[in-house]
């Protein structure tokens, strides 16, 4: 802790306001536009350049979101004009130990103001071991965009080889999805069961739980009802419907999931990708879109050769599952990362 002194944030780095930039302005671009939520779009010009920061302050405030490339930092967020004598990939994970949504000026909308923030007082090493902590918390964070860039790849990939079954359709026959899959829809449990130390089976309510591929964990339940088994097909039933996930585990399923269940699983994850948009056109809702068990069982589809489809499966399989390990592989380095991370930006251990 020698090294480590006393600053208000605005020492170590100046915030500005985000640049208007309304959705009919949008001219297609390379830039990102970093909204309070994460990129909202494209555009031919940025205003700052990478590596930066930003964190919501309007609506999603107090987030902060590393922006490797130059980009457009849009009025619903601060950025860092400007860094003083600091690391920005330090300043990045300094921020995500301070609870910034603590300081919201706003009423009816939340809002961060930067006055607001620039007085806080924060505890920083000297810039050679800012750069150490940053250099070595990186490694994790590098690891799991390698994964997910990996993953987008393999998914790419057993995507492709699915479409070239569609192009001889032949020997297939019309069905129905009900047909040749298992439909399993949701029932929540009693809201008394519901808990977040890990208690029980794990609950997913419906599309708010959904990650890139996989589900996120939200929540567990002592009094499961309905089940989806792992790497059953996830589908939001209720709106938005049509958003896919993969089960990573068994897992308890809201009323606003459902699950596509089979042994050739590989088939039936890429068959529902296909079928999305007609998913979506069977929304029977009122009040809120949603589909029911027999419209989904009705969906039309093209069923091949069984022989077709287990050879689907020993390419796709592997690809699968692959993807499945680094998923867990990241979820695993993220744990560890969150867990390390508080203890090394107060100085309580060292690289």
């Amino acid at each position: 802790m020698n090294n480590w002194k006393k600053y208000k944030l605005g020492d170590l780095v100046t915030f500005q306001r985000g640049h208007d930039l309304p959705k009919t302005q949008f001219i297609e671009g390379k830039y990102p536009i970093w909204g309070s939520n994460g990129i909202i779009g494209y555009h031919y010009e940025f205003t700052t350049k990478g590596n930066g920061i930003v964190i919501g302050r309007s609506g999603n405030i107090g987030k902060p979101q590393f922006c490797k490339e130059d980009f457009w930092a849009h009025n619903t967020t601060l950025y860092v004009k400007e860094f003083h004598n600091s690391n920005p990939k330090f300043i990045f994970y300094l921020l995500q130990t301070m609870n910034l949504a603590n300081y919201n000026s706003g009423s009816a909308v939340p809002t961060l103001n930067r006055n607001y923030i620039h007085p806080i007082e924060v505890e920083a090493p000297n810039l050679e071991t800012q750069t150490r902590i940053a250099n070595f918390l990186s490694q994790f964070d590098d690891k799991i965009e390698l994964n997910r860039q990996m993953n987008k790849n393999l998914e790419e990939l057993a995507q492709l080889k699915f479409k070239t079954l569609l192009k001889d359709k032949d020997k297939w026959r019309k069905g129905k999805l009900g047909e040749f899959f298992e439909i399993i829809m949701g029932q929540s449990p009693k809201g008394e069961s519901y808990n977040e130390n890990k208690e029980g089976i794990i609950f997913y309510q419906g599309r708010s739980d959904f990650g890139v591929r996989f589900p996120t964990e939200r929540i567990y339940t002592t009094e499961p009802t309905r089940f989806a088994e792992k790497f059953d097909t996830l589908i939001s039933v209720r709106a938005p419907v049509g958003d896919l996930n993969i089960a990573l585990e068994r897992c308890c399923l809201g009323r606003g999931l459902g699950a596509i269940r089979s042994k050739y699983f590989s088939f039936a994850f890429y068959t529902a990708k296909s079928l999305v948009s007609e998913i979506k056109s069977f929304q029977s809702g009122t009040v809120f879109d949603a589909i029911n068990k027999k419209d989904l069982e009705n969906i039309n589809m093209i069923i091949p050769p069984i022989e077709e489809i287990e050879e689907f499966e020993k390419f796709a399989n592997p690809i699968d599952l692959k993807i499945y390990n680094n998923e867990i592989q990241s979820r695993t380095l993220a744990t560890y990362r969150d867990s390390i991370l508080p203890k090394l930006m107060s100085g309580a251990i060292e690289i």
